[in-house]
């Protein structure tokens, strides 16, 4: 079952198909890497008017292996080509040495297509036998779904708010958009615990609400939607008790900018006329965080969160 608010493998292909695609793929990437990489302590991945044909679309340096990200230096070719066998062949062809000089057997080959791509085994185990690169790897539009369900950010959430008893900050461009991202999550938990993430969720905007919660005896998970309903959150309380953070203080989850490209197509998927469904993307793009977090009330919440943070133990 696909996650609401996450694309799945037909939107890629439909994202795919638009003009936008080839510029924003190396976002994707990019962010797929932050949230599921293992130290890694280099990364570029020039996306938007940043894209320039002539160099490499990725290059990652990481101390530790993961699923999808290699320890050491990978290097990455990204396509929406609708022949990725032929895209594939082209691009390894002019690929014979690394941006920094160091040797090729040292450095591991990756190639990412957003189309279907049965072949890409036997296409990375052939290029492997040629001893150009310390390895080769290719990943096809069903990788990037699975790469895609499988980032950090939605597992560290369902973790978080399976552990009673604790106070959770979640940054993000806005507090509606942590406030959205928790209930898309309970909803989609629903097929799995029959409803009770969704049951035991609650969106507080009034202290007085709160205080009548906070004796509730069945742990609740509990998100604050004002300033006012953040400052009593103590980190003493028997519920998951969310905080949304907008400012630069470190989170205990942190959500990535909206994509309003995404946004878009999954709107579109839902029956959005494709008109409307642009320009609420561009619309959640443009919720800038300086807006949403005078909303918030700024720093008074996040040095409260900071404090807190440091007296709790979990």
């Amino acid at each position: 079952m696909t996650q609401p608010g996450l694309i799945d493998r037909r939107g890629l292909l439909n994202w795919a198909d638009s003009i936008g695609a080839r510029s924003e793929l190396p976002r994707l990437i990019r962010r797929l890497i932050l949230e599921t990489g293992k130290g890694v302590v280099e990364l570029g991945f020039p996306a938007g008017e940043g894209v320039a044909a002539a160099s490499w679309d990725g290059t990652v340096r990481a101390s530790e292996d993961a699923l999808y990200v290699p320890s050491g230096l990978s290097l990455w070719e990204l396509s929406v080509e609708k022949s990725p066998g032929a895209k594939a062949d082209d691009d390894y062809a002019k690929r014979t040495s690394t941006p920094d000089g160091s040797p090729t057997a040292d450095a591991i080959y990756v190639a990412v297509s957003l189309r279907p791509w049965l072949k890409r085994g036997e296409w990375a185990q052939g290029k492997s036998g040629d001893g150009r690169w310390k390895a080769v790897r290719a990943l096809g539009v069903d990788d990037v779904d699975t790469w895609l369900e499988s980032a950090h950010e939605v597992a560290a959430l369902r973790g978080a708010l399976s552990a009673p008893g604790r106070l959770l900050t979640v940054r993000a461009s806005s507090r509606d958009e942590v406030a959205a991202f928790v209930a898309s999550l309970a909803l989609s938990e629903e097929a799995t615990d029959g409803g009770a993430l969704l049951a035991r969720t609650a969106f507080v905007d009034d202290v007085e609400a709160w205080r009548r919660l906070r004796e509730h005896p069945t742990p609740l998970v509990v998100v604050a939607l004002t300033e006012g309903v953040a400052a009593e959150f103590a980190a003493d309380s028997a519920h998951v008790l969310v905080v949304p953070l907008t400012g630069t203080t470190d989170a205990d989850v942190e959500l990535p900018p909206i994509d309003s490209l995404a946004a878009a197509q999954v709107l579109k998927d839902a029956g959005l006329p494709e008109r409307a469904a642009d320009d609420a993307g561009k619309l959640a793009r443009l919720r800038t965080r300086t807006e949403m977090s005078n909303r918030l009330g700024g720093a008074g919440v996040e040095e409260r969160c900071r404090r807190s943070r440091r007296q709790r133990v979990f």
